[in-house]
């Protein structure tokens, strides 16, 4: 019996090295994993939803925003937190302005440029240019990347600056052997 139990806290130890420790609170929203798949291999989040109870450490009551009143209780396995996106902005300027518009006044979100030195003979190298295109093409690519220094980099990153949209021609998934 005492093998057992050191065996089980051995066990209980090795675990809980890796394991992360996760807590939701009351009116936090979170996305629900679905017990229907398309397939087997398919992870499909619905949500989101709202904590609504804690009945213990790993049980919650949550309540599905888009169904009327409609709770029910999951493990905290099935949850993870849903993170609002930014709301889109569109702005036009046309050139008059009545006023002057401070930057301050947008309340856009601008990428940090910490950019570090670019090596324009790198990118060309790299894109292959130099067999395709003419020596007068060469110096028009080094003069504009010149001019935008600030939005080139050697090393590349992400933006949730822009989004896009892909329209499908159906929403029918399209089925096929993995």
């Amino acid at each position: 019996m005492e093998k057992a139990s050191a065996e089980q806290i051995k066990r209980k130890t090795w675990y809980d090295k890796k394991a992360i420790s996760r807590e939701f609170k009351i009116a936090d929203q979170v996305l629900i994993l679905a017990t229907h798949k398309p397939n087997k291999f398919a992870v499909n989040w619905i949500g989101p939803g709202v904590i609504d109870q804690k009945l213990s450490d790993t049980n919650y009551i949550v309540k599905k925003l888009d169904k009327k009143d409609k709770s029910q209780i999951y493990h905290i396995n099935m949850l993870k937190p849903y993170y609002k996106r930014a709301e889109r902005v569109n702005l036009l300027f046309t050139g008059k302005r009545d006023k002057e518009i401070e930057e301050n006044d947008l309340e856009i979100d601008y990428p940090e440029t910490h950019h570090t030195e670019i090596n324009l003979e790198e990118i060309i190298q790299a894109s292959e240019l130099e067999g395709h295109a003419t020596e007068e093409d060469l110096k028009k690519f080094r003069k504009v990347l010149n001019q935008h220094r600030e939005a080139f980099s050697n090393e590349p990153g992400k933006t949730d600056l822009i989004e896009h949209d892909i329209e499908l021609i159906s929403d029918k998934p399209i089925r096929c052997k993995p």
